[in-house]
C-alpha cells in the first residue's frame, strides 16, 4: 500500500510541475516580442492592399528571426477572413507558396536572413496582401500574422481590418 501512495504523489508532483512549467513558458512567449500590422483602412476593388509587418524584441536578450524583404508571406503565416467570415480563395501565387502549386511561380528576386533583433529593435517586412488572397469581393477583411522565431517561440499580431469598396 505504501508503494501506491508514493507513486501517488510522485504523479501528483510531476502533474503540478508540468503545468507550472507550461504557464511559465506560456507567459515567457508573450513577453517575448510583439508583432504589429499595420494597413489601409479601406481600398478600392483591384487595388494593392499593403500590409506592413513589425516585429519588436520586448524581451531581455537578443533574439533571432527570419526576414525576406518584400515577401512577408515568406516567413509569416496570414490568416484572411472576408466578408461574412469565409476565406478568400488563394491566387495562384497563394497557392504555390502554401504548397498547393508549381513553385515556380515564386521565382524572383527573394532573399532571406537570418536576424539576431537586438532588446527593443524592430524589424519591418511588408507584402501585397491581394497577390496571396483574391481580395476582389467588396466588403471587411480581417487579417491577422503568425510568426515564429528561430528559437520557437509563436505569436500573433493584432486583426486589421480592411473595407474593400467598389
Amino acid at each position: 500500500m505504501k508503494r501506491v501512495g508514493s507513486i501517488a504523489t510522485l504523479a501528483f508532483y510531476f502533474l503540478t510541475c508540468s503545468a507550472f512549467a507550461t504557464a511559465a513558458i506560456d507567459e515567457n512567449a508573450r513577453a517575448h516580442f510583439a508583432l504589429v500590422l499595420t494597413g489601409p483602412s479601406s481600398v478600392k476593388v483591384g487595388d494593392d492592399i499593403e500590409i506592413d509587418l513589425t516585429l519588436t524584441n520586448t524581451s531581455g536578450s537578443v533574439i533571432g528571426a527570419e526576414f525576406s524583404a518584400g515577401k512577408a508571406e515568406m516567413t509569416n503565416k496570414f490568416d484572411v477572413h472576408g466578408p461574412q467570415g469565409w476565406k478568400p480563395m488563394e491566387t495562384a501565387y497563394g497557392l504555390a507558396i502554401h504548397g498547393k502549386a508549381d513553385p515556380v511561380l515564386l521565382l524572383g528576386p527573394m532573399s532571406f536572413t537570418s536576424l539576431d533583433i537586438d532588446t527593443g529593435s524592430s524589424m519591418n517586412e511588408s507584402t501585397l496582401i491581394n497577390r496571396i488572397y483574391k481580395m476582389t469581393t467588396p466588403g471587411q477583411y480581417t487579417i491577422q500574422v503568425q510568426n515564429r522565431l528561430l528559437d520557437g517561440f509563436i505569436v500573433k499580431s493584432n486583426v486589421l481590418t480592411v473595407t474593400v469598396v467598389p
